[in-house]
């Protein structure tokens, strides 16, 4: 729906393309679960000119519809006929602004936006040499990683912290291993849920909603590395998590 007037269904799994005429300004649009008002997702948007076009990616779960818009660049052709017709409705006597409007929902991999990463490669350190054995060295070095381990440990009851970010907002999950529980939150509103867990990250870890019909499964998208985990949903569509510090997506947590 967009400003409240319904203007067509997208069936699962599929695309589609709507076309509007739009007055220049901010306008409000609602996706809604066939005979459901809730829950829906929402965004606005600001058409500016003439042949503006706006694409966003829809994703549905039992509790929540993701809405996430995709930028999109014109082709010449696109900006040449935009220009004529906003020419056209410049001449227009009612003197009514009105812009062309498309919209695109699609079940697949979200599009994230590439990062520069910098990496700082450590220089060489000269090492003075230690009047101490090597084997006395290697101990104390390993008191003092034991001791980082267990205040580490101590600082929280979750072992790994993942998030999806996106334009408008994110979603985290915060996992307990040994509790067997995935803590699921966004930052688009205030609620959480504390889901029971089955399995592994490295082999899959199973999301249980309550219902067999509607579960999630977590795993490492690489063996062995925990940097990126893929979430696969109900259908069978895959979505990219980070790894983000547990620290940093507990205050997240508790500051919505």
């Amino acid at each position: 729906m967009v400003d409240g007037e319904e203007i067509g269904n997208i069936e699962h799994g599929s695309e589609a393309t709507f076309e509007l005429r739009l007055t220049r300004g901010q306008h409000e649009l609602v996706f809604e679960k066939e005979g459901y008002s809730e829950p829906d997702g929402r965004t606005s948007f600001v058409v500016e000119d003439a042949g503006d076009k706006f694409s966003y990616e829809i994703k549905c779960t039992r509790n929540q519809i993701e809405v996430e818009s995709i930028k999109e660049e014109a082709d010449d052709q696109s900006a040449i006929d935009a220009e004529e017709e906003d020419d056209f409705d410049r001449q227009d006597p009612s003197g009514d602004d009105t812009a062309k409007k498309e919209e695109s929902a699609k079940e697949e991999d979200p599009i994230e936006s590439a990062e520069d990463e910098a990496t700082v490669a450590d220089e060489p350190i000269e090492e003075e040499a230690s009047a101490e054995p090597a084997e006395s060295t290697e101990k104390e070095e390993a008191k003092t990683t034991s001791k980082k381990k267990k205040k580490k440990a101590k600082s929280s009851k979750y072992e790994y912290a993942y998030a999806r970010l996106m334009s408008s907002y994110d979603l985290y999950y915060l996992i307990d291993l040994d509790e067997m529980t995935a803590t699921y939150f966004g930052t688009n509103d205030s609620d959480s849920m504390v889901l029971p867990c089955t399995g592994d990250l490295e082999n899959g870890l199973t999301v249980d909603y309550g219902d067999e019909d509607f579960q999630e499964t977590l795993q490492f998208k690489t063996s062995g590395d925990d940097s990126v985990l893929i979430l696969t949903d109900p259908d069978g569509f895959e979505w990219e998590y980070t790894k983000v510090d547990v620290a940093d997506a507990e205050a997240v947590l508790v500051s919505r």
